[in-house]
């Protein structure tokens, strides 16, 4: 979590934007590490798009995207 924390701080200075993208294993504790750090950022004002990727939604082209931009659409806390 310290990594994207030090991102999200060293955007906050710059005031600029970015992405980060987190991979790993199947059950290596990806999409916990993102929820807590996407509710800290948000806590502090941060506008987060995030989308989940899948082995079964690959084959259709821009699910990552149209689930981003939701997520950026819809009222409330982001949940993956």
């Amino acid at each position: 979590m310290h990594i994207l924390t030090e991102a999200f701080r060293g955007l906050q200075i710059s005031g600029s934007s970015g992405i980060c993208i987190v991979n790993g294993h199947p059950g290596s504790g990806k999409t916990y590490l993102v929820r807590e750090a996407l509710e800290r950022m948000q806590q502090e004002g941060a506008l987060v798009a995030c989308a989940k990727f899948d082995q079964y939604s690959e084959d259709v082209p821009y699910t990552g995207t149209v689930q981003a931009l939701q997520s950026i659409l819809i009222v409330g806390p982001v949940h993956l």
